[in-house]
């Protein structure tokens, strides 16, 4: 039994700025100080000196690490890390350097990421008083040897440690990962480095600690295919124009790792090539030929998706109140449907993928494990298009864009091929009420709890 007295005082509500991790950031550090031409800047890092001992680790390899703005936030030391390769070669055939000690408690979390660290800048060195990693998810040095090893790296284990011999570089490998989130992460951290393609197998455990690392890897260039031994899982979101749609599916992907695929602006892309190309209302064969020889790439610039035609940015021009207008009768004819039926799907690659649009979980992706229908009053949803309108600058009026909206639902469900319905197994969630973030956390703690499923089926 416990018997706990209440305060005499109430807690008062308070912001407070929380200093990014310094973990989490430890494997782009790494990965910039050892890849050519690299600079990455990670913003708003706690270095708290108690957590801090990887900054050491890294400066004694010889890593170019600057502490821009250094400041205290919510009683945390912070700064800016500014992380480039070195212009000069990395401390490699240098004398073998030891860490252990009272620097150890100060980077215990990060000695994996640490050692590998060691195996690509080819300094000899060794890790002990590191006994307490043999007992965290998994025997950490043990697994930490095993990856190394993998990786073509030298490395040999003791009761309380472990000694790295590098040569600099890495050898490409196909490893399981699955035992632990931070040897995941790290092993990634290695396949960037490594010559040729790496397959980690299990590399869903990262999402414990890291479960947007992934699409920061992709947003900082980085190459990643989401490979399983079953089908990819694919998350289909539908619901009327205004519902969130977008906001939601881009979002929810961020936070997945998954790729997205924005549908509508797919359709948008055809309308402005049909009116620049002057096609003549009811011309199919037209229509046909343009869809034939469709190329749109997506790409996340500055954290903005950015939508690109024939390698021409095109993200605004798509949004022009013409090109909407056209879209939506574009989007009524059954040879645009069809033509961009196998675009979708390959857009949608080999891992996983988020689509949002009006016929996914029906047509696109009738087989999606994840559906999800967003709704949204049509008054809710029209204040929400003014919104977005003044914001772009753009003069609006209520009543007019209510009235569009309703014109629009009506021609959407009205459509003789894939009017906009919900799947019979689709999820409805309406968002008149909802914040977007609300939606957001919905959608991918469903999703995130249908991976553990398949994760613990096939353990």
């Amino acid at each position: 039994r416990a018997v706990f007295a209440g305060a005499e005082s109430s807690l008062l509500p308070t912001k407070i700025d929380v200093p990014r991790d310094i973990s989490a950031a430890a494997f782009w550090r790494v990965a910039a100080s050892a890849l050519p031409s690299s600079e990455v800047c990670l913003p708003s890092v706690g270095t708290n000196p108690t957590r801090g001992g990887i900054l050491k680790i890294l400066s004694d390899l010889g890593a170019d690490i600057r502490q821009d703005d250094v400041r205290e936030v919510a009683g945390e030391r912070v700064a800016d890390l500014v992380v480039t390769q070195p212009a000069g070669s990395l401390n490699s055939n240098a004398k073998m350097v030891t860490w252990n000690g009272d620097l150890i408690p100060t980077a215990i979390d990060e000695i994996v990421v640490a050692a590998a660290a060691a195996g690509l800048f080819g300094r000899p060195c060794r890790f002990g008083d590191v006994a307490e990693l043999r007992v965290k998810e998994s025997d950490r040095i043990e697994q930490t040897a095993r990856l190394l090893s993998g990786f073509g790296i030298d490395v040999s284990t003791s009761s309380d440690g472990f000694t790295v011999n590098g040569k600099g570089s890495a050898t490409a490998c196909s490893l399981d990962v699955n035992a632990d989130h931070r040897v995941a992460l790290t092993g990634a951290v290695l396949a960037m480095c490594a010559h040729g393609e790496s397959e980690l197998s299990g590399f869903d455990v990262a999402a414990v600690s890291y479960p947007d690392f992934v699409s920061h890897l992709r947003q900082l260039g980085g190459r990643c295919r989401i490979l399983d031994n079953e089908p990819p899982m694919t998350i289909a979101i539908d619901g009327p124009a205004g519902a969130g749609k977008s906001t939601v599916a881009s979002a929810v992907a961020g936070a997945l790792g998954f790729s997205y695929v924005d549908t509508g602006a797919i359709y948008r892309c055809v309308a402005l090539l049909a009116l620049r190309e002057s096609v003549v209302e009811g011309d199919e064969d037209h229509l046909e030929t343009i869809v034939g020889k469709l190329s749109i790439r997506f790409e996340i610039v500055d954290g903005v998706n950015r939508v690109y035609l024939d390698g021409d940015d095109v993200t605004d021009a798509i949004r022009e109140p013409a090109v909407s207008a056209a879209s939506s009768r574009i989007s009524g004819y059954g040879v645009v449907r069809r033509g961009l039926l196998d675009l979708q799907r390959d857009l949608a690659g080999e891992g996983g993928a988020v689509l949002e649009g009006r016929d996914i979980g029906t047509v696109v992706f009738p087989e999606a494990p994840l559906k999800f229908f967003l709704h949204a009053d049509a008054g809710e949803r029209a204040r929400r298009r003014v919104k977005d309108l003044q914001a772009l600058g753009q003069d609006s009026d209520l009543d007019e864009v209510l009235g569009g909206i309703h014109r629009r639902d009506e021609l959407d469900r009205g459509r003789a091929i894939a009017p906009l319905i919900a799947a019979d197994d689709a999820v409805t969630v309406d968002s008149t009420k909802l914040s977007a973030r609300q939606v957001i956390d919905t959608i991918v703690a469903a999703a995130r709890a249908e991976l553990a499923a398949r994760a613990d089926g096939r353990q």
